[in-house]
């Protein structure tokens, strides 16, 4: 049994276990085949291609990958002794238990031998088992014309395709050809003509014989002289002798650069305007925009186009945001377990019962509630997680972002039961270190957490300048003491008061006074003691 074989069964019995409407291009027959001929082994889980269930094509790509496995089946182990093995599956049920144990099987006066080269031990075939193995053979044969008749209408429409697309270019250039020979003759009588702004236009339907309502699809032709303007008609009760107006001569114009680029561009557009496609057509939307759960996946995973989630919370709150139109929901409620990978898809594979996947794929809702109890962390484990979590003063001379830390903060807070805004982010002013605790505002309850986070971030660089200025012989350079200083402010000010929830009091002159002396004096040359 080859490999390609061996992981196409492996695939398509997956695919079965599904449950997929999909899978009833399966006969009886490829279900025999599936469970003789498929491996036992626990490596060999490889997960089925997506195309088989996401876009328009999916139904027409897993029945090719159908009759490409059936054809390998034929060619590992030939059509006869694969159907006489079908035939001794579909009559082992039919054995009459009065008659002997191990009657041999005859076909043809011959015992038949199994896929393992021994007798295999059953009654004698039937005639209605002979006309099953011959219609299960003319099945497979019909199979192999019908796939190679689509080989040959794909060659024929590729075809087509390469000489449409060589009569364009040729009718192109003929178009080109054309313009410049317009070019080359600078007397062209005009009229009226959009290409030209400003400027009298070329009548191309007079030097090219076509009617005016074909001057957009120009044809090469040979250029015609000009007609003679006819005289004008006379009016009724003119004399003889009156003044008539002399015939009105169409004006000469030269064809410019900017004007032939202008002209030829209108062409060309035109050959590349196309209709537009009805809205409805233009969601390519696809289930892989959701993005991959796995729980053991390492953080900023990316698989392709799509994200792996490793967080349950963030890959239901991704299904959320993509459900937003019946349609999507429906397609996600059917295929979502084409998303699932690592532990994830094994727990829908093998933990769980078939009617338990009914229930699950019911609606969204019971995919999320499912999803939530089989992984999300438990309070326990959250609590202890979140006790360990600390943004040190370490981590930030390192110049680490607090911003990844608290939104995985938050995660785990919400695990260990801290549902709040308010309850996250006092949890989250209590987790980090007492340096930078001294510059941030405790959180209160009109402060979201988008406004706290950033708040955060703005200390942090504050901190971090702090923290990677220092020199060794105890001093610290006079920027650090300025930016010290304004750090210090908000905790010195009336803002103190801010903090601890009360409105702020009116400045007066004198705290103003004295902290504008204390500036002064902190400025002047002597270190500043920053213990």
């Amino acid at each position: 049994m080859t490999d390609q074989l061996r992981q196409l069964t492996t695939q398509i019995s997956l695919f079965a276990q599904t449950g997929h409407h999909y899978t009833d291009e399966l006969t009886e027959a490829d279900f025999t085949i599936i469970q003789q001929f498929q491996t036992n082994d626990v490596t060999n889980l490889v997960p089925y291609p997506l195309e088989w269930v996401d876009g328009r094509s999916a139904r027409r790509t897993f029945r090719a990958a159908l009759q490409h496995w059936r054809q390998l089946v034929l060619r590992q182990h030939g059509p006869d002794a694969l159907v006489v093995e079908l035939d001794r599956l579909q009559v082992a049920d039919a054995v009459d238990e009065s008659g002997p144990a191990h009657d041999p099987v005859i076909v043809d006066n011959a015992p038949v031998l199994s896929l393992t080269g021994q007798p295999e031990p059953t009654t004698t075939l039937r005639t209605d088992d002979d006309q099953i193995r011959h219609e299960t053979v003319d099945r497979m044969r019909g199979n192999e014309d019908r796939i190679r008749g689509t080989d040959e209408r794909i060659r024929g429409h590729n075809d087509r395709m390469r000489e449409d697309t060589s009569d364009r270019i040729r009718a192109a250039a003929d178009r080109s050809r054309t313009l410049v020979r317009m070019r080359d003759y600078p007397s062209l009588t005009t009229q009226t003509h959009p290409v030209f702004m400003g400027s009298p236009a070329v009548d191309v339907s007079s030097h090219l014989n076509l009617p005016r309502d074909r001057v957009a699809t120009l044809s090469p032709s040979p250029i015609a002289t000009p007609p003679v303007a006819d005289p004008p008609s006379r009016t009724p009760g003119m004399e003889e002798d009156g003044n008539v107006p002399p015939a009105q001569a169409n004006p000469k114009v030269t064809l410019s650069d900017a004007q032939f680029d202008r002209l030829f561009g209108h062409l060309m557009q035109a050959q590349r305007d196309r209709p537009h496609q009805p809205e409805g057509l233009r969601d390519h939307w696809k289930i892989t925009r959701i993005g991959f759960f796995d729980p053991e996946a390492a953080d900023k995973t990316v698989s392709g186009d799509a994200v792996v989630w490793n967080d349950v919370d963030q890959f239901t709150e991704s299904i959320r945001d993509n459900a937003t139109t019946d349609e999507r929901m429906e397609h996600i409620r059917v295929n979502l377990s084409q998303l699932l990978r690592g532990t994830a898809l094994h727990w829908w594979v093998a933990l769980l019962l078939p009617q338990e996947k009914e229930a699950i794929k019911g609606s969204i809702n019971t995919w999320i509630d499912a999803l939530h109890r089989q992984f999300r962390l438990d309070q326990v484990d959250a609590i202890h997680a979140l006790s360990q979590q600390q943004y040190t003063d370490e981590n930030c001379q390192n110049g680490e972002d607090i911003r990844p830390w608290a939104m995985k903060f938050f995660r785990l807070a919400r695990a260990a039961g801290f549902v709040t805004t308010g309850q996250q982010l006092t949890q989250l002013y209590l987790h980090i270190s007492p340096g930078l605790r001294e510059l941030v505002f405790k959180p209160h309850q009109s402060m979201t957490k988008i406004e706290y986070i950033e708040h955060l971030r703005e200390k942090q660089q504050a901190r971090h300048a702090l923290l990677t200025s220092g020199t060794t012989d105890g001093h610290v350079p006079f920027n650090a003491r300025m930016l010290r200083q304004q750090q210090a402010l908000p905790l010195g000010l009336p803002a103190a008061s801010y903090i601890a929830g009360d409105d702020p009091p009116p400045p007066t002159s004198a705290n103003v006074a004295t902290t504008h002396a204390r500036m002064v004096a902190q400025s002047t040359d002597s270190p500043l003691d920053v213990t």
